[in-house]
């Protein structure tokens, strides 16, 4: 069955905004394949900040068990929606992270920086699905290699 989201009016930028979510438990999918899934114990909180002259939004979720798969604190540059979620988004024009996602939201948004460099614990989108408005679910897109990591509550 396919869970029902809001849905946005895609590809429009986002007033950026702090929140915070409490998940119960996360899920690493790596070639389309449940890898590893626990239980979560920390908060996920988001903070609007400026960095080198630009509006940001900084994401800090030091989760023990996501230790060796996520950094906990994590900067992202722009806001944006598709249909049925709100993004977080890294997309420098150059990069080492070109999967399929990456390059359509390049063509879709265009860059939001020249140049970044991934590591294999840093993700390029956080993807954020509402039910009734209330968020609901978090996801994190990598890119080098491709790697999702889901967080529920």
């Amino acid at each position: 069955m396919t869970e029902k989201w809001d849905q946005f009016k895609p590809f429009k930028k986002v007033e950026k905004q702090d929140f915070t979510y409490q998940p119960s438990y996360f899920e690493i999918w790596k070639g389309g394949k449940l890898v590893l899934s626990s239980g979560v114990s920390a908060i996920l909180s988001a903070n609007v900040i400026f960095q080198d002259g630009c509006e940001r939004v900084a994401i800090n979720f030091n989760e023990p068990n996501l230790r060796d798969e996520f950094y906990p604190d994590l900067i992202f540059d722009d806001f944006v929606t598709i249909e049925d979620r709100l993004l977080l988004i890294t997309i420098p024009e150059n990069s080492n992270a070109e999967t399929l996602a990456f390059k359509v939201f390049k063509q879709t948004f265009g860059p939001t920086r020249f140049r970044k460099n991934f590591s294999s614990i840093e993700p390029f989108c956080c993807n954020l699905f509402f039910k009734g408005g209330v968020l609901s679910k978090i996801t994190f897109t990598f890119g080098n290699p491709e790697k999702l990591i889901e967080l529920y509550k």
